[in-house]
């Protein structure tokens, strides 16, 4: 039928077809990979499909649009669409809101909920999806944070530093210590690993000791100097004052290395990926405090703007499913100090007036 029709099929039909099922919102987007006319107006086309073919698309300049006949069925479509209340799809993702209560997460744009709502489903889930060689106590607690590195006058570098926090979870971190004297006691009594002074230092170039045992290398000013010789070989370890590796305290630098994490923002995503905060075994209220306390350190890094400097969090856990955060309530409250814009004389004159007046 639809071979004896495309011959014989008049434009004055054509034309009247294609107006009745415009003002339907019906059209034939795949039909025809010429016909940019109708591809305008996705629906359902399984009518039109018979009386469609790219011979009559391309026979004739029939479906060539002006630009007037354009916007006026644009504006037909966009107010059929605003009876309907229908929205425009989302981008990435298949719909705004799932049809039933089975379907993918990633599927469906993600719904910020409350703290203690996310640990909730993380619990639930936990107590039924089993991993092996994994207790559901020892299950991870991870957050991503998406930070505006854009907010100052020019773009702020990534940044990272170690931070030990309030309720601890993680393993003591195993240190290497470049020490001599007292400071060595010192570094002993506080829990470093293993404390080597600048005559035992060639046992990392001769390969004796293996840095990949090690977390973390820290070491006093006075030792620097000899450090010189296997800066290649420490490389990211070798102890630096800036990062806080190296200084004149060495038991609190060497207490803060050893029960501390390290968060880094990448360069890249300009974000905190999957940065753990605890694990299962912790309360609700002790991950709570860990969270809250990492927001702290993150905002310490905020430049001067009103702009917010966390743009979203996201929670998750080990094999577990991630859920989008209300964080606003954990932003520190800026103080805003009250500059005086006065000059000297001004001030001296109200200091006079007060003093008249008393």
């Amino acid at each position: 039928m639809a071979a004896s029709m495309t011959g014989s099929v008049s434009k004055t039909l054509l034309k009247s077809i294609h107006s009745t099922f415009i003002g339907y919102g019906i059209g034939c987007r795949s039909l025809c990979s010429r016909c940019r006319f109708i591809r305008e107006h996705p629906g359902n086309h399984n009518f039109v499909k018979r009386l469609h073919s790219r011979q009559l698309c391309t026979s004739s300049g029939f479906w060539q649009q002006s630009k007037e006949e354009a916007d006026r069925e644009k504006k037909t479509l966009e107010k059929f669409a605003k009876e309907l209340d229908v929205k425009e799809k989302p981008k990435r993702f298949k719909a705004w809101a799932p049809a039933d209560d089975v379907y993918m997460i990633a599927h469906y744009p993600p719904k910020e909920i409350l703290f203690h709502e996310a640990m909730e489903l993380l619990r639930s889930q936990a107590s039924w999806s089993y991993v092996p060689g994994c207790e559901y106590k020892d299950r991870s607690v991870v957050v991503s944070i998406l930070i505006d590195l854009n907010l100052g006058p020019k773009p702020m570098p990534a940044f990272s530093n170690l931070i030990v926090f309030p309720n601890q979870f993680w393993k003591e971190n195993k240190i290497l210590c470049f020490a001599e004297g007292d400071d060595a006691k010192v570094a002993e009594e506080c829990g470093a690993n293993v404390i080597l002074s600048k005559d035992r230092i060639s046992e990392i170039a001769d390969g004796e000791i293996d840095l990949a045992d090690f977390d973390f290398c820290v070491g006093t000013r006075a030792m620097l100097p000899h450090l010189s010789s296997i800066r290649s070989i420490l490389k990211d370890k070798f102890p630096n004052t800036k990062k806080g590796s190296s200084g004149k305290n060495i038991g609190l630098i060497i207490q803060r290395h050893k029960f501390g994490r390290k968060y880094q923002v990448e360069e890249t995503k300009k974000m905190i990926r999957n940065f753990q905060i605890g694990n299962l075994g912790l309360s609700d209220e002790q991950i709570e405090e860990n969270f809250q306390f990492l927001i702290n350190v993150i905002q310490s890094h905020k430049p001067q703007s009103k702009e917010p400097f966390i743009k979203w969090v996201r929670i998750g856990g080990y094999h577990l499913d991630g859920y989008k955060l209300k964080f606003q309530d954990y932003i520190p409250q800026e103080v805003e100090v009250e500059v005086d814009t006065r000059s000297e004389l001004e001030k001296i004159e109200d200091e006079l007036r007060q003093l008249r007046a008393s």
